[in-house]
C-alpha cells in the first residue's frame, strides 16, 4: 500500500541516466506499472534532455527539480506507484553529496517506501570500486546495479567487494540499448559470465 521510491546514486559516468530509463521502460511498458521519472541533476543539461526524451517516448511524467520545495509540489500531484529519481554523479570523496541526497529524501512522506540503489560500472578498478562502495555507505544502500558489464573483462573484483560489504545485486546492465540491455541479477548468470566471457553476448 506504499509508493515505491528509488534513488539511483553513484559516481559520474556510472550509467545512472541510461539505467533509470531502462528500469522505467521495464516497469511501465512490460509490467504495466504507473511510473514517474525525476531528476535532481541540474549540472548535466544533456542528461536531463536525454531523460525527458525517454519519458516523452513512453508518455510518462517527468520532472526536473531544482530544489526540495519544487520536488514537494510535484509529489503532491503525483499519482504514480513507482518513482525513479536520477541523481548527479557526486564526487564520493566529498561528504557534501550525502547532505544533498538526504534533503531530497526528506521531502517524501510516510506513504513512501524509499530505497537507495548504488550504480557501479564493472569497468572500474578494484581500488576505485572499494572507495566508492565505502563512501556511499552514508546513504544506507543495500543493493547494487552493475553497469557496463559488456565492457568489462572480469567481474571478480566487484563480486568480492559486494560480498565483503554484504551487498546484493539488483540488475546487470550489458549495453546502451533501452529498454533491452538490462537483466535481473542472479547467481547463475553472474557465475557464467565470470567463467565464460562469451556468455555476455548471449
Amino acid at each position: 500500500g506504499k509508493r515505491k521510491v528509488i534513488f539511483l546514486v553513484g559516481p559520474t559516468g556510472s550509467g545512472k541516466t541510461t539505467t533509470i530509463a531502462k528500469l522505467a521502460a521495464k516497469y511501465f511498458l512490460h509490467m504495466g506499472r504507473m511510473v514517474s521519472l525525476y531528476t535532481t541533476d541540474n549540472y548535466k543539461i544533456a542528461a536531463v534532455e536525454q531523460l525527458k526524451r525517454y519519458a516523452d517516448t513512453m508518455d510518462i511524467p517527468f520532472y526536473a527539480v531544482k530544489d526540495v520545495k519544487r520536488l514537494q509540489e510535484h509529489l503532491l500531484r503525483d499519482g504514480s506507484e513507482l518513482i525513479l529519481v536520477d541523481t548527479p554523479g557526486y564526487n564520493h570523496k566529498n561528504p557534501e553529496f550525502y547532505n544533498k541526497i538526504k534533503q531530497y529524501r526528506d521531502a517524501f512522506g510516510e506513504k513512501d517506501q524509499i530505497e537507495n540503489i548504488l550504480i557501479l560500472p564493472a569497468t572500474s578498478s578494484y581500488s576505485n570500486l572499494k572507495s566508492v562502495i565505502g563512501a556511499y555507505e552514508t546513504v544506507a544502500y543495500k543493493r547494487i546495479i552493475l553497469t557496463k558489464l559488456d565492457e568489462a573483462d572480469y567481474v571478480s573484483s566487484i563480486v568480492e567487494l559486494a560480498d565483503m560489504n554484504s551487498k546484493t545485486f539488483a540488475y546487470f546492465s550489458l549495453g546502451q540499448e533501452v529498454p533491452f540491455d538490462i537483466i535481473p541479477a542472479n547467481k547463475k548468470t553472474l557465475s557464467e559470465i565470470e567463467v565464460n566471457q562469451d556468455k555476455k553476448k548471449e
